[in-house]
């Protein structure tokens, strides 16, 4: 089933949510029909469609109901109250399991999307990053969503955006789960301790000049606990409850997201990605590391000397620098001996 938020969709359900919350004990339904004038069979059925979403609602007879917890996936209910975006999850799309969030938005017509418009899904059977690599995404414990934008530029400034993108992820980062030290792996992967923590995958349908979607994809590992990630993902996996040691909330990290990835939007509109250099460079995990980066069929050596205003990655070979704009990016172990 696929919930879809807009201002006013599902207004009643979400009062009704909103009172078992602010009451903190049983409220009548009586009470409930008055307050939102509407039959005690609808208030029956609105509970019920708030269970399925998870929340654990306590019914007693000729009493009422009382909340006893809510839930934890990344639906819009939940996610909406930490949002402080005009734009960003406004429109918004949940669905328990589906192949892909990118997919999702990259099939769905032109004449119904929205600008700022977030697909998530708490579990995804399809889930891919990069280079057609297929993303572990468990039910329950994390984030995988898309957000579609249609940015007033010019097609070769999109693959910017991954870099604003991982920029937003750190920043959200920062307000919760402060002790985490998140890097930016250029192009496309937030780190933790050398570990990956979130991949972006950023898509875009144009024609010549004209742009009609890009589509942010982000995996980020939430609550993901050492025995779920794959024996051969150990090595090169993390997630916020690994690193803290505390379980997380999914909707507000949403939320934070959301918001830093409004502000940082808005900003590379305005800007560029120059202005966000200085922050991008302190963040980067391969800065004066020495990489080998495989683009196009070849193999490029050198010693990352920082990004571009464009996005590129910066190779120092000697005295010479070039910069590349896609691949895949390795460090150069030194040689034993």
């Amino acid at each position: 089933m696929v919930y879809i938020w807009e201002p006013g969709v599902n207004k009643v359900r979400e009062e009704i949510l909103s009172a078992l919350r602010d009451a903190g004990g049983v409220v009548s339904g009586q009470r409930l029909c008055e307050d939102f004038g509407v039959s005690r069979a609808a208030i029956s059925k609105h509970v019920r469609e708030l269970r399925k979403l998870g929340y654990e609602i306590e019914s007693v007879p000729r009493l009422g109901h009382r909340l006893v917890s809510s839930t934890d996936l990344p639906i819009e209910i939940e996610v909406s109250r930490y949002l402080k975006t005009s734009t960003i999850g406004r429109h918004y799309v949940f669905e328990k399991e589906m192949p892909s969030t990118n997919s999702f938005l990259g099939n769905l017509a032109v004449s119904k999307c929205h600008d700022g418009m977030v697909v998530v899904a708490d579990r995804q059977t399809g889930g891919r990053g990069r280079m057609q690599r297929t993303w572990h995404s468990p039910a329950g414990v994390n984030l995988y969503f898309s957000v579609l934008l249609q940015p007033p530029k010019s097609p070769s400034e999109i693959p910017e955006l991954a870099l604003v993108a991982a920029w937003a992820v750190v920043r959200a980062m920062n307000a919760v789960a402060p002790t985490v030290d998140a890097g930016v792996k250029w192009p496309n992967d937030v780190l933790v301790g050398g570990l990956k923590l979130a991949g972006i995958l950023c898509e875009m349908q144009a024609e010549t000049d004209v742009i009609h979607k890009v589509i942010l994809g982000i995996g980020l590992n939430v609550n993901l606990t050492r025995k779920q990630v794959p024996a051969d993902l150990r090595r090169r996996a993390t997630s916020l409850r690994m690193e803290t040691g505390d379980v997380l909330s999914r909707p507000r990290v949403m939320g934070e997201i959301l918001n830093s990835l409004e502000k940082g939007y808005r900003r590379w509109l305005k800007d560029g990605l120059g202005s966000f250099l200085p922050e991008l460079e302190e963040r980067s995990v391969l800065t004066g590391k020495k990489v080998r980066v495989k683009t196009f069929g070849k193999r490029i050596e050198g010693v990352v000397a920082g990004m571009s205003a464009d996005g590129g990655l910066v190779l120092k070979e000697g005295r010479k620098k070039r910069t590349v704009y896609s691949g895949e990016v390795t460090l150069v172990r030194p040689r034993a001996g």
